[in-house]
C-alpha cells in the first residue's frame, strides 16, 4: 500500500481508528443536515401547496357569496330608488346579511386582496339595513340608505374585481 502522501502507514492502529471514526462522524453529521434540509424542504413545499389550495377555496367560496349579495343590494337599492321618487312609503323589510356572507365575513383577515373591500360592503348594507324602521324606509332617510346601498355596490363591484384577479393568477 502506498501511503507516504498522508502518513497514513506511520500512524499506530489506535490513531488510524481515530481518524476513521473522526471522518465518519463528520460526514454522518453532513449527510444529517443535508437529509434534515431536504425534508424540510418537501414540508415546505407540501404545506405552501396546501395554503395555496386553501386559499383558492376561501377566494371562490367568497366570490360566489359576494356575486349573490349583489341580489340583495339590487333588490333593496330599486327599491328604495322607485320609493324616493313616489310619495308614498312602502313596507321594505331589512335585509340580513346571509349566513354564506357572514361566514366570509369571518375569512377577510385571510383575504388581503379582497377582504377589505368585503367587509366595508357589508358595513355599508348594514348601515343601510339600520334606517329601515319597522320595515318601512322613512322619505327623509331615502338619500341617505340610496347612498349607502350605492357605496356597498361599488365595494362589491371592487371586491369581485380583487378576487378574480386572484382567482385568475392562481390558475396561470
Amino acid at each position: 500500500m502506498v501511503c507516504e502522501w498522508i502518513g497514513w502507514c506511520a500512524l499506530e492502529p489506535e490513531a488510524q481508528a481515530a481518524w476513521v471514526q473522526a471522518v465518519g462522524s463528520v460526514a454522518a453529521i453532513v449527510a444529517a443536515i443535508t437529509i434534515a434540509s431536504s425534508e424540510r424542504s418537501a414540508a415546505k413545499k407540501v404545506a405552501d401547496k396546501q395554503e395555496r389550495a386553501e386559499a383558492n377555496m376561501r377566494y371562490t367560496r367568497a366570490h360566489r357569496a359576494v356575486r349573490r349579495f349583489q341580489k340583495g343590494i339590487s333588490a333593496q337599492l330599486n327599491h328604495a330608488r322607485v320609493q324616493r321618487t313616489g310619495s308614498v312609503i312602502v313596507p321594505m323589510p331589512p335585509a340580513p346579511i346571509s349566513r354564506e356572507m357572514r361566514a366570509i365575513e369571518h375569512e377577510c383577515h385571510l383575504m388581503p386582496d379582497a377582504g377589505g373591500e368585503i367587509l366595508t360592503a357589508i358595513n355599508f348594507f348594514e348601515e343601510a339595513q339600520d334606517l329601515l324602521r319597522d320595515g318601512l324606509l322613512m322619505p327623509q332617510d331615502a338619500d341617505r340608505f340610496v347612498e349607502l346601498l350605492e357605496y356597498a355596490e361599488q365595494r362589491r363591484v371592487r371586491a369581485v374585481g380583487l378576487i378574480e384577479a386572484f382567482l385568475s393568477k392562481a390558475q396561470a
